[in-house]
């Protein structure tokens, strides 16, 4: 009868560890937060890959800033936590306002009705 409850009470003291640990983990990744993120940092809280989130932030999908890094004019992207924090609860920021800005616009193909030269273009006005 006492082994039982030795038993139940090792049982339920293997639970409460467990959920504890849980817990500790739970916590650590709440409070583990910067003022600002670099690329690769910012890549590794969002699973993605560092190439990704520099172009995000080149194409304006998110709100970053260049900051001076390392000798010379070498620049790297830093990013906010408030930004860290929008893009995990609202995602990127849409790709359509770039384009009306003229950065992803297609270029007009230039149509030559002169005799044709080596690229397709006449000799006379190109």
């Amino acid at each position: 009868m006492a082994s039982d409850g030795n038993l139940e009470l090792v049982a339920l003291l293997a639970r409460m560890d467990e959920r504890i640990t849980e817990l500790r983990d739970l916590v650590v990744e709440q409070r583990s937060f910067k003022d600002r993120y670099s690329t690769a940092e910012a890549a590794r809280v969002v699973k993605r890959s560092e190439f990704t989130v520099r172009e995000w932030c080149r194409l304006g999908r998110i709100r970053a800033e260049k900051r001076q890094c390392g000798r010379g004019r070498s620049q790297e992207w830093m990013i906010d936590h408030e930004e860290m924090t929008r893009i995990r609860n609202e995602g990127l920021l849409p790709l359509a306002s770039i384009s009306t800005a003229g950065i992803l616009a297609p270029q007009p193909t230039p149509v030559c009705t002169e005799t044709p030269c080596f690229k397709g273009f006449s000799l006379i006005g190109c």
